[in-house]
This record gives C-alpha cells, sequence and structure tokens, in this order.
C-alpha cells in the first residue's frame, strides 16, 4: 500500500517476480491480474536497479499495471493463492540466533512503523535479544521515500558502534519488555 504510487513503486515487481520464482503457483494469479503494461513492468524490472526503476516507473499507481484497474493491494488481498505464498514469506515467525538492532522511522513512508514495531515484538516474544530503535525524522516529501532513506545514513555510526560491540562482545542492549516511545 505505501509504495504504490511513491518513487519506489517499481520495487512491487521486484517482490513479484521473486514470489513468482520462488513460488511457481502464484505465476499463473499475477498472469491473469496483470494488464500488458503490467506484465512489462515486470520483464522491465528485472533487468533493472532502484534508480533504474525510479527513472521509468516512479509515481505511477498500480492500477494502471492491472486487468481491472484496481490498486494492486486490493486485488492481491483477494487472491488467497498470492495471500498463501506472502504468508509463508512473513519474517518474525522465527527467532534470530543473534542480537539484532531493529529501527523504525514514526514517519516512513515505504514501510509502516507498525509493521517495523510488530516485528521487534514477534522477536521478543520468541525471546530473541532485540534493540528496538525509533527514528523520530519528521514527514519529508510523502511518497518520495526520503523517510525511508534519510534515517540510514543518520544512524550508521550508531549501527556501526552496535556491530563493533558484538564483536567485541559487549553484551548487546535489549529493549525487549521495554514500550515504544508514544507516536
Amino acid at each position: 500500500d505505501r509504495i504504490d504510487g511513491s518513487l519506489i513503486v517499481g520495487a512491487l515487481a521486484y517482490t513479484v517476480n521473486s514470489l513468482k520464482v520462488g513460488n511457481p503457483e502464484v505465476g499463473p494469479e499475477f498472469d491473469r491480474l496483470l494488464n500488458d503494461r503490467g506484465r512489462e513492468l515486470l520483464e522491465v524490472a528485472r533487468h533493472q536497479c532502484i534508480a533504474d526503476s525510479i527513472l521509468t516507473f516512479g509515481l505511477q499507481e498500480t492500477p494502471a499495471f492491472l486487468a481491472d484497474g484496481r490498486r494492486a493491494s486490493e486485488a492481491i488481498r483477494e487472491n488467497p493463492v498470492i495471500m498463501a505464498a506472502l504468508d509463508r514469506q512473513r519474517i518474525g515467525r522465527i527467532a534470530p540466533s543473534v542480537p539484532v538492532r531493529v529501527q523504525g522511522n514514526l514517519h516512513e513512508d515505504a514501510v509502516p512503523y507498525g509493521q517495523v514495531e510488530q516485528l521487534a515484538r514477534d522477536w521478543c516474544d520468541l525471546g530473541a535479544t532485540v534493540e528496538f530503535v525509533t527514528d523520530p525524522t519528521p514527514p519529508i516529501l510523502p511518497r518520495s521515500v526520503i523517510n525511508h532513506l534519510a534515517p540510514m545514513p543518520m544512524h550508521v555510526l550508531d549501527v556501526q558502534r552496535y556491530l563493533v560491540d558484538r564483536v567485541n562482545g559487549v553484551p548487546a542492549p535489549n529493549t525487549c519488555g521495554v514500550a515504544p516511545p508514544p507516536r
């Protein structure tokens, strides 16, 4: 939902292409959903990096790629075969065997904060050591994915310190059981 109509809408094609490889039963399902332009999107995106996809497909909305003109999220949610394949891909069902640092941005415009927060909670519930970090960067040009990208370089030193501490045997911080900051 979040990247439909954004600069990185082409990333949806990466997801569909990878789902088709790992779950052959979804290929015919997507073939029925897509129009010629949608099939072209999948083919072109197979050979692109994200920068190419931004230039080729950025800010386009998925109804233009579906045979019935619905949003991709709606069509996918109504398809049990595709939903089963997506469900098998859901991260958070197996605890990581090493400590992890999970970072969410309150105003993320690609991956919703609630999903990131839920992943951290799921891993905590499974007994993992999780440091959950909330980035408060305010909303900047929605649909531009700036709020997806900007926190990465802003936190690179914190992430580097986290990794160096693990290599040096420093116990990992664990925020499991600590409520995240209010939204």
